[in-house]
């Protein structure tokens, strides 16, 4: 910013398609983006066993370069243990995929400091503690989706048996 005036281009690889082709219904389609649009996709899956809520949750930021090239600016997945009874997080770990800057990756470990919450208190806790150099913006929106937990787990409820995982 100081020797430029501003953020330097956003420039990361071509995105993958998420589509999955054995879960047809995992992500609806979307229109192609305009060039120089930016787009976040979200997803959040839940399963159950053994007294555990198993999330499997990610995000991705994409930006369409003057080339037409739908390319990757920030991608973190996310997966968590929450305790069924209690909504507390049991484990919970993120994974850094595309991330712009060179310090971000580290901002990964944060996620740990949510062990022992109530998935109930994350987003204010995430919204108020989780500052500073230690974490990044992008993982903290997506730490705060495990707000979501509960009542993805009393839609999982109501569908006990069901081979499909619920997503949000």
């Amino acid at each position: 910013m100081r020797t430029e005036g501003g953020l330097p281009p956003m420039a990361g690889p071509v995105a993958p398609d998420l589509a999955d082709p054995d879960d047809p219904a995992a992500w609806h389609e979307l229109a192609p983006l305009a060039v120089h649009g930016v787009r976040r996709r979200r997803r959040l899956d839940l399963t159950a066993h053994d007294g555990l809520l198993d999330v499997d949750a990610m995000f991705r930021d994409t930006y369409v370069d003057s080339d037409g090239d739908e390319t990757v600016v920030h991608e973190y997945g996310l997966t968590a243990g929450i305790d069924a009874a209690t909504f507390t997080v049991v484990t919970v770990a993120a994974q850094p995929r595309v991330l712009p800057w060179v310090e971000c990756p580290l901002a990964g470990a944060s996620a740990e400091r949510l062990v022992g919450t109530d998935v109930r208190a994350v987003r204010g806790l995430v919204g108020g503690a989780f500052r500073g150099i230690s974490t990044c913006t992008h993982l903290n929106d997506l730490l705060r989706s495990l707000g979501d937990v509960e009542a993805l787990a009393a839609a999982l409820g109501k569908n006990v048996g069901a081979v499909r995982p619920v997503s949000l």
